[in-house]
């Protein structure tokens, strides 16, 4: 049996800050995409009730905002959303970097 893909969604920052707000975050988790390429995914329930993953858009363009170091992911999930938990995936997975 073959697993199925996840669609992964693009948001803003402002639109993240609103689901944090809200309490609808479920899981963060962080991808190693390649050398300096890291991404973080959230498990977020949306307000129609569904399960969506979703990932930071970068503002000026449709494509994901990736941190060159995990630590420097790891500083802003906690300075920016308070998380104090998160699933690091350490190598380079074949997640697509775009919209879902």
């Amino acid at each position: 049996m073959t697993k199925a893909k996840t669609r992964v969604f693009l948001i803003l920052q402002k639109q993240l800050k609103t689901v944090h707000r809200e309490k609808r975050i479920k899981k963060v988790s962080a991808y190693c995409l390649g050398p300096k390429r890291w991404i973080p995914v959230f498990e977020i329930t949306s307000e129609a009730g569904e399960t969506l993953e979703c990932s930071l858009r970068v503002q000026s363009a449709q494509r994901v905002r990736t941190w060159a170091s995990l630590s420097g992911l790891a500083s802003w999930l906690v300075e920016e959303l308070a998380v104090d938990v998160c699933e690091a995936h350490l190598k380079p997975t074949n997640r697509k970097e775009g919209v879902a």
